[in-house]
């Protein structure tokens, strides 16, 4: 009870400042630590632990102090658009395949149909991912479970980018899985109606083969894939890929099983190889205890010691905690008064709905 009122007692006082807040940073784990600072000792025993690891992971996880999303996008921004100027004629190319099909073998292939004179803006998450601060910090501290915590945030800078450049009439190459259809018909919409021509993409080779190539990168940059995205990547872009390919006539899907030579197998809506097509397309169909069955004993139990750690693809994490379940993962946002910007905080609102939830966590 006494908790309780101790979490009434810290969101009033956030509701009290927040008109002399406009401009600073507003924190779930200030809120966290001032709770914990305050339990009785009684009251330490039973909901410290599980505080004290909502703490740690938003220390983890959370945006830096000094540089919310929204700054540390526009700094990624100015990375991204610093190779491009505005395009009388803008390209939009989108390079889509399952983890570890080898996208980026294509690119000999996608920078034909590029006007180079006008540069262009590449567009990855995953190495949006890695130009973040956090992925440096985590990485440096030997984190497999990175990829997974900043994944979000990364794809949450991708879509803006991407709407940016759109906008200034910027060439622009999208380098992503394409597993969900809704998101990318709509990156593709946005591009056709601002007079963008459009190409298509597609890198290809064997899940298992996807997922040996995937733990190789990884244990090279850091950046982990859990074998069941893997899997759901590829299932989902061979389910897409002929939406993909009517939506966008100028299309290209080729196999990468061999990087150094590359098979074309379907090219402008036309099968060029029947049999590697029918492969491609029969991913539609795979399991996660398929491809498991094709991989090396090393290979899975690798994949397996990654998913423990992480608690992805159904394993709970290690070792598994008794602590009453937590909050779901909050970052940092922004305060502003502007009706203009993108990270807004409803101040009375959104502070009585963190209030509501760490009373629910308390009593829990």
């Amino acid at each position: 009870m006494h908790a309780t009122l101790l979490v009434l007692v810290a969101a009033a006082s956030l509701m009290a400042e927040s008109s002399a807040t406009v401009g600073k940073e507003l924190r779930a784990v200030e809120v966290y630590e001032n709770i914990l600072k305050n339990l009785s000792p009684s009251e330490l025993t039973v909901y410290g632990p599980s505080l004290e690891s909502r703490i740690k992971m938003l220390k983890r996880f959370a945006w830096p102090h000094s540089s919310p999303l929204g700054n540390e996008m526009e700094h990624i921004k100015s990375i991204l658009f610093s190779n491009a100027s505005t395009c009388a004629e803008p390209v939009a190319i989108f390079i889509g395949g399952g983890s570890g099909s080898g996208k980026s073998s294509l690119n000999d292939t996608w920078t034909t149909k590029m006007n180079m004179s006008c540069g262009y803006t590449f567009i990855d998450p995953d190495e949006i991912m890695m130009e973040m601060p956090e992925w440096g910090q985590l990485e440096n501290g030997d984190d497999i479970c990175a990829a997974v915590e900043l994944h979000t945030n990364a794809s949450t800078i991708a879509k803006s980018v991407f709407a940016d450049a759109i906008a200034k009439k910027y060439n622009v190459v999208y380098d992503g899985t394409m597993r969900n259809l809704d998101e990318s018909t709509g990156r593709l919409e946005m591009a056709t109606q601002n007079g963008y021509q459009v190409y298509f993409f597609g890198a290809w080779a064997d899940t298992a083969l996807a997922a040996e190539r995937a733990l190789e990168r990884a244990n090279k940059t850091g950046r982990y894939v859990s074998l069941c995205v893997i899997v759901e990547t590829h299932v989902n872009f061979a389910n897409n890929f002929m939406e993909y390919s009517r939506l966008m006539p100028e299309n290209q899907l080729y196999d990468t099983s061999n990087k150094s030579s590359l098979s074309l197998i379907f090219n402008n809506s036309i099968v060029v190889d029947t049999t590697r097509f029918q492969q491609f397309l029969a991913e539609a169909n795979d399991t996660l205890e398929e491809v498991k069955g094709k991989l090396s004993i090393t290979t899975l139990d690798a994949y397996e010691n990654f998913h423990k750690a992480c608690n992805v693809c159904g394993f709970p994490q290690t070792p598994v905690s008794s602590s009453p379940p937590s909050l779901q993962p909050t970052t940092t946002a922004h305060i502003s008064t502007s009706s203009s910007s993108t990270y807004i905080l409803r101040p009375a609102k959104r502070i009585i709905a963190l209030a509501i939830g760490l009373v629910i966590c308390v009593i829990l």
